[in-house]
């Protein structure tokens, strides 16, 4: 039932964007099932295994798992972190898909900057399904993303926000 789960979360934030969230998560979910039903399945299922694709190209073995650290051990998926991940990579462009697989080592040191900031952490590990917890995750990724398909080396800043830095 775990599977489901992790795909019901991908439909949920593919159909419905982040910002529209309201709690709780399973009614979350069962909204989107309801907008399930007068959709294309088949360009959903081709968005999902696309987001699944990229992941592997970009992560390897490390989909889906916090990296706080290079050296770090390796930890369990992280439901919201394949919630973002999936959703976010199901949208990009093809454009943006070979910019960030050309910057993928860039992307995944941007991330582990993200990941060592508490607030970012707590939003995929506490409160998960809080409106804060998810505008945040999803919003830092995708500015993450957005510099990193890019080329742009980030920094975050003591009140939180992510800035260029010199390469």
């Amino acid at each position: 039932m775990e599977d489901r789960d992790f795909v019901s979360r991908f439909i949920a934030f593919y159909l419905i964007d982040y910002e529209r969230y309201k709690p709780g998560l399973d009614d979350f979910i069962n909204s989107s099932m309801e907008m399930l039903e007068k959709k294309d399945v088949k360009d959903i299922e081709h968005d999902f295994k696309k987001s699944l694709n990229l992941a592997t190209d970009i992560f390897g073995y490390d989909a889906f798992r916090k990296r706080t650290n290079i050296d770090a051990a390796r930890r369990p998926i992280n439901k919201a972190y394949f919630e973002v991940i999936t959703s976010t990579f199901a949208k990009l462009k093809e454009q943006e898909v070979d910019s960030l697989k050309k910057n993928k080592e860039l992307f995944k040191n941007n991330l582990i900057i993200l990941m060592n900031n508490d607030r970012y952490f707590r939003s995929l590990s506490q409160g998960t399904g809080t409106v804060d917890s998810v505008k945040y995750r999803f919003s830092k990724f995708q500015q993450v993303l957005e510099k990193s398909i890019n080329g742009i080396k980030i920094k975050i800043t003591d009140d939180n926000k992510i800035e260029n830095s010199e390469l």
